[in-house]
């Protein structure tokens, strides 16, 4: 380019220093989240699968060492409940890792499955205007697995009675609130800890990785609330 009558070369410099650093802690939480899912996996495995095809081992060799033809029909309607349980257990752990509700049907009815799934725990109020619009399956999937672990947190962790969650899309934004009612906890003592987990850090990660925002609000003894939002459009395709 000519500048003042004279050639000169335009140099731009950017501080990529927060994008850099947004990406590790990206590929470090998909990593983390990996290796969390595998280590959830084996332990479903081995403590809902394992005893049920120790059981079953169990009972078919009875059944074939036993001659009494009563015994026999005993154990092959034992059998019968365990393969049932087995198959159960399979589908409950598949649809974990792919719920088959949020791939077909979208987030506001996987979100109405998980609270029915939980309501023998705790008292979940959904409100959603979202209803069967459907979005983005990686929208759809971040949204539905932050709501859960926040969820599953606030059961293991805030001795909490209720939570009210409310999901709303007001374009171009997806917006969701979610409440409790527990214990609370000290965010600056939670932030400067060395020790995270992969809890609120996970969660926060996960949607910033797709540019959104989180904001959480809480103190010992006044409860946890946190707003996401993130910007999308409604999927054309998810939604014929």
């Amino acid at each position: 380019m000519v500048f003042d009558n004279r050639p000169a070369v335009l140099t731009i410099i950017r501080d990529i220093t927060e994008r850099r650093f947004l990406a590790r802690r990206l590929i470090e939480t998909i990593i983390q989240t990996e290796e969390g899912e595998r280590s959830r996996i084996a332990r479903d495995l081995h403590d809902e699968i394992g005893p049920l095809i120790s059981a079953l081992k169990i009972y078919m060799t009875s059944f074939i060492e036993n001659d009494n033809m009563e015994k026999k029909n005993s154990l092959a309607v034992q059998m019968g409940v365990i393969i049932r349980d087995m198959i159960d257990s399979v589908k409950n752990i598949s649809n974990d890792m792919s719920p088959h509700i949020l791939v077909n049907f979208g987030l506001h009815a996987e979100l109405q499955n998980i609270i029915e799934l939980f309501s023998k725990t705790i008292t979940i109020r959904l409100q959603a205007d979202i209803h069967n619009i459907r979005f983005p399956s990686i929208v759809e999937s971040v949204f539905y697995r932050i709501i859960k672990e926040l969820i599953n947190n606030t059961i293991k962790h805030a001795s909490a009675s209720g939570i009210d969650i409310v999901l709303r899309f007001e374009e171009p934004f997806l917006l969701c609130s979610y409440k409790d009612d527990g214990i609370g906890f000290d965010l600056a003592e939670y932030s400067s800890s060395q020790v995270k987990g992969m809890g609120l850090t996970n969660i926060k990660t996960r949607l910033q990785s797709l540019g959104g925002h989180l904001d959480i609000i809480t103190s010992r003894g006044n409860g946890l609330a946190v707003n996401l939002s993130l910007k999308t459009s409604p999927d054309d395709a998810g939604n014929q």
